[in-house]
């Protein structure tokens, strides 16, 4: 892989992770300028972070667990048979 490519595919999430950083920068200076960034409560933002979180969590249990793919249907039939075959033994 050349140079150019190198930096061509690392600079985006570089810049991403920098402008995420200038944002909470700017959101704690005005915290602590008195001034609520944000236009709900603080029982308002919990709730949407835990709901947020169980969601995103299910749904990579879900994804985890189920088979989305050929191969993991395979898979699933496989293992499945496997723990068929050592029972009847």
């Amino acid at each position: 892989m050349s140079e150019e490519k190198f930096m061509e595919v690392s600079s985006r999430p570089a810049w991403m992770m920098l402008a995420l950083l200038i944002i909470g920068f700017l959101n704690q200076a005005l915290i602590l300028l008195g001034y609520s960034p944000l236009p709900f409560s603080e029982g308002e933002l919990e709730t949407l972070l835990v709901t947020g979180y169980n969601i995103t969590v299910g749904l990579i249990v879900w994804y985890k667990n189920m088979p989305t793919s050929k191969e993991g249907r395979i898979g699933t039939a496989v293992t499945r048979q496997l723990k068929k075959d050592k029972g009847i033994q």
